[in-house]
């Protein structure tokens, strides 16, 4: 159960971002958000045990924080986001593979787990994906290209793939499913593949449904 770490996270931003939005006018939750994300990778630089800097929530919000940047610049700057939205998303691109090139070209490829933990890591990849969002909200093609209907499905069921693929593989490693020949393996994971399929689409709707229609209860609070 330890990937459920990334779950409480977004539960505790859940609980306390709300309280934020609500104390803070739309130019100081942006200042404040930007303050988070600098605190997170200060803590990253200072922390070298990996389950601090992937699971103190201050360490790891870079996602949530960017894309609740985004949200208010698009409740509030549309016309300017969408105005600069490719040449932000251009330098992003144009950094992160920067990044990741330099790491390439100084470490190798065969320490890949030291990359997650470098301080920028997280911050970068949050704001590639975060602008692409946006960039897809303005091209329609883009749009159109990341609306179909494989990428929808998955994107639907992506919550209950998370929650069990990680619980089946680790029942299927216990079984012996990690000591058997490389075929064998394939056959065996791509049967764990299957049984995460179904059992993540029998989670949301039998489950979850229930608990995303209950948005239809609540109205957007308003920002000052």
């Amino acid at each position: 159960m330890g990937h459920l770490w990334s779950l409480a996270i977004e539960e505790q931003f859940y609980i306390l971002w709300p309280l934020i939005v609500w104390a803070l006018n739309p130019k100081q939750l942006i200042v404040f958000s930007f303050m988070l994300i600098a605190l997170g990778v200060l803590l990253r630089s200072y922390f070298t045990n990996p389950y601090l800097t992937f699971g103190l929530p201050l360490a790891h919000m870079d996602g949530v924080l960017s894309v609740g940047i985004l949200a208010v610049l698009i409740r509030h700057k549309e016309e300017f986001l969408f105005k600069h939205i490719d040449k932000l998303f251009a330098v992003c691109s144009f950094i992160l593979i920067a990044y990741v090139s330099i790491y390439i070209w100084v470490r190798g490829t065969g320490s890949k787990a030291l990359f997650y933990r470098l301080p920028f890591t997280f911050t970068l990849i949050s704001f590639f994906f975060g602008s692409l969002l946006v960039i897809s909200l303005k091209h329609a093609w883009l749009a159109k290209s990341l609306s179909n209907r494989l990428l929808l499905f998955f994107g639907k069921y992506s919550y209950g793939m998370y929650i069990y693929n990680s619980i089946f593989f680790y029942y299927s490693n216990w079984a012996g499913v990690d000591r058997l020949s490389e075929n064998k393996k394939l056959f065996a994971y791509s049967g764990v593949f299957a049984v995460t399929i179904i059992a993540s689409y029998l989670s949301y709707n039998l489950f979850e449904v229930k608990f995303l229609r209950m948005k239809e209860r609540f109205t957007n609070m308003p920002m000052r």
